[in-house]
């Protein structure tokens, strides 16, 4: 499981203490708006689930640097949804041709779409 995720300065050398003694995690620092390290890391990684709790939270911080802002959340999460794409993780947004699954691995019915 690859989860993308900020860690508050306080907790940090803690909580990464804690999760660098699991066999199964790797950290990786890496800013979620460049294209070609979140690429290198899907490609790496080939996780079977993502979860994202990256975020640039604060409607101060997004007005005062809209930039900023964006690039954290909307580009960072562009580029975590195309290292999905890349990679097809379970769960992950289907690609054209490929059927929806949920939880479990079962198929998704979708629902007439209105017209």
């Amino acid at each position: 499981m690859l989860t993308l995720c900020g860690i508050r300065p306080v907790n940090k050398a803690a909580r990464l203490a804690e999760l660098e003694a699991c066999a199964s995690y790797r950290h990786a620092r890496i800013d979620l708006a460049d294209r070609d390290a979140v690429a290198t890391l899907f490609a790496e990684t080939r996780p079977e689930v993502v979860v994202n709790l990256a975020a640039q939270a604060g409607v101060r911080y997004s007005l005062e640097k809209p930039e900023a802002y964006v690039d954290s959340n909307v580009v960072g999460f562009l580029n975590v949804l195309e290292g999905c794409r890349a990679t097809a993780p379970r769960g992950s947004p289907p690609g054209r041709g490929r059927p929806r699954r949920g939880v479990g691995g079962e198929p998704v019915q979708r629902s007439p779409s209105p017209r």
